[in-house]
């Protein structure tokens, strides 16, 4: 257990355990786990099928070009424009079952409801904090959030927020955390992991520094990058993506191709 990480402020003021926004004994995350696990009775279609439902079901919110990840909530009616409880926060976590409802989420919301789903049966898995690299300058193209599942003796990192097209992005961490790999280098990205969590307990290192950072950075303005789909495997400055945004060649979806990444300097 880290204390440095375990205790959180990522809701409207009030602080939680990180291992408190694992809910694997939620209504609704239970009924949606027991109909996958109905049609897909084994951990490996299983893991498969959760990381696909989270692909095709949820989308991710954007607002002016930027993730979406604002609050508001008003809470006892006062008058007509008035409330007894009127909150607003910049930046702000979902718990699992709100990510249902609402369908949609930044990394960290569906990242967050597939490690649910896949405790929800009994699989080991851990959302995981970090950063996404590119491998050919190592330079950091965003603070990131991911889920880890472990079966049959390897570690899989499955990406709930950026896909190719129909595939679900699922590699070992292996070759995912390896600069060397293949995989990063064919995709000229890999991932490095600070902390993970599950319902049980919180991990985190210290070899990359303070990962207790990386709650308050995941899908903020100030990231360095952000994730859209180009149609090309081209990484561009902000200006041109700007232009191309105007032209309507850029589609903002949840099947966020896997490697376009967009620099966030002219």
């Amino acid at each position: 257990m880290n204390d440095t990480v375990d205790v959180v402020d990522v809701r409207r003021g009030d602080k939680h355990r990180v291992e408190e926004f694992v809910e694997i004994g939620d209504y609704d995350v239970q009924q949606i786990a027991n109909s996958i696990w109905k049609a897909y009775p084994e951990a490996n279609n299983y893991i498969r099928e959760v990381a696909k439902y989270i692909q095709l079901k949820y989308s991710y919110p954007m607002i002016h070009n930027r993730p979406s990840t604002d609050s508001k909530l008003l809470r006892f009616h006062k008058s007509l424009f008035s409330w007894f409880y009127n909150k607003y926060v910049p930046y702000m976590w979902s718990l699992p079952h709100e990510t249902i409802l609402f369908k949609c989420g930044v990394c960290i919301d569906t990242a967050l409801l597939c490690t649910s789903l896949l405790r929800a049966k009994g699989i080991d898995a851990w959302t995981c904090l970090g950063e996404v690299r590119e491998t050919s300058t190592r330079n950091i193209l965003g603070y990131h959030a991911w889920t880890i599942a472990y079966y049959k003796g390897e570690f899989w990192l499955i990406e709930t927020t950026i896909h190719r097209d129909g595939i679900n992005t699922m590699v070992t961490t292996a070759k995912a955390y390896d600069i060397a790999s293949k995989f990063s280098i064919d995709g000229n990205i890999y991932y490095v992991e600070h902390s993970k969590f599950n319902e049980l307990n919180c991990f985190g290192s210290t070899e990359l520094g303070t990962s207790g950072m990386i709650f308050n950075l995941l899908d903020k303005p100030a990231e360095f990058t952000r994730a859209y789909s180009l149609g090309t495997h081209d990484t561009i400055s902000r200006k041109e993506w700007h232009k191309r945004w105007a032209k309507g060649d850029i589609k903002i979806h949840q099947k966020i191709d896997y490697a376009f990444w967009v620099n966030n300097h002219d």
